[in-house]
């Protein structure tokens, strides 16, 4: 009968820990999913998400018979860069 009693205590202590680190285990993948940061980038063109990039142009006007410049800005770990921050680009009439 000690021996039962023994064997049946391990197994519960067993069944507690198991259920010990399933608790565990769901608390982690909790963490994860709520650990995820927002990376994507808000420009003056518009929002990038992270790793991607927009085109954009590098001045709103250019002066009659010049030609607009387009480029991309990118976004890498919620910062942006690059100089083409204008979404549209128009050419000035002749004086």
């Amino acid at each position: 009968m000690k021996h039962s009693f023994l064997f049946l205590s391990l197994i519960m202590i067993q069944m507690g820990v198991a259920k010990a680190a399933a608790v565990e285990d769901v608390k982690l993948r909790e963490l994860d999913v709520f650990s995820v940061e927002d990376k994507s980038c808000e420009t003056p063109i518009g929002r990038i998400p992270d790793g991607g990039s927009l085109q954009g142009y590098l001045t709103p006007l250019v002066s009659a018979g010049e030609k607009c410049i387009q480029g991309e800005i990118t976004c890498s770990d919620g910062y942006w860069s690059g100089a083409y921050i204008n979404q549209a680009c128009a050419e000035m009439g002749p004086n």
